[in-house]
């Protein structure tokens, strides 16, 4: 699952670069908010579209490969013996995941950004602290009526 979870990643860094860029822009400001700024807004690590994405993915795979039971209880085991709160969360979405549903990143992508609203200055200060998401248009995806730019 983790093979095929990084290999998505992969697939989206070749297919839909900008993309995952926002979503990454995401990713590195949720992670480095204060504790109880990130509870406030109600949202998982699991909840980024880029990383959900690849979580269904990787579900799916090893659901074709081994059964859909065998992957229930290799979840319900890592569940059981996780390491970290964060650890046991992140199993917990994926067990919470259907591996079958459509999911398109881009519009998740859209839907999900307005939930950072509170979050634009630390968004901001992440955007000018790394060249790399320099183009990333925040007004764009915080108002949610427009669309990631690689649709």
């Amino acid at each position: 699952m983790t093979f095929a979870h990084e290999l998505q990643h992969f697939v989206q860094f070749g297919t839909v670069p900008k993309l995952l860029l926002e979503n990454e822009l995401a990713c590195v400001t949720l992670q480095n908010l204060e504790k109880s700024d990130f509870e406030a807004l109600g949202v998982r690590a699991c909840d980024i579209p880029h990383e959900r994405e690849a979580r269904i993915v990787a579900k799916r795979v090893a659901e074709d490969l081994f059964g859909v039971e065998v992957v229930m209880q290799y979840i319900k085991a890592k569940m059981a013996q996780f390491i970290t709160q964060q650890d046991a969360a992140d199993w917990d979405c994926v067990d919470g995941l259907v591996a079958s549903t459509p999911y398109d990143l881009a519009v998740e992508t859209k839907l999900f950004f307005p939930r950072l609203r509170s979050c634009r200055l630390a968004l901001e200060r992440e955007q000018a602290n790394d060249s790399n998401f320099e183009g990333i248009d925040l007004d764009a995806l915080l108002s949610g009526t427009d669309f990631p730019s690689d649709l």
